[in-house]
């Protein structure tokens, strides 16, 4: 039985989903996609890209629950 509960899933094969076991959420993403804005030591920043399946998915997760 699985422990992953999938949020989102890409047309590149990203996932963004809940690790049951831990509580935790694990986020994969295609370089194609994000640009990396800060990696040093204290922080990683990255940017998604416009026009993306992923940045799309995340902005429709985000309007659709403003408000709520």
């Amino acid at each position: 039985m699985s422990t992953q509960s999938t949020v989102i899933l890409t047309e590149d094969n990203e996932h963004i989903y809940h690790e049951c076991q831990d509580d935790s959420y694990v986020l994969e993403f295609s370089k194609k996609n994000i640009d990396i804005n800060i990696n040093d030591e204290e922080e990683l920043v990255i940017s998604i890209n416009k026009g993306s399946d992923l940045y799309n998915q995340i902005h429709e997760l985000f309007h659709h629950n403003i408000g709520k």
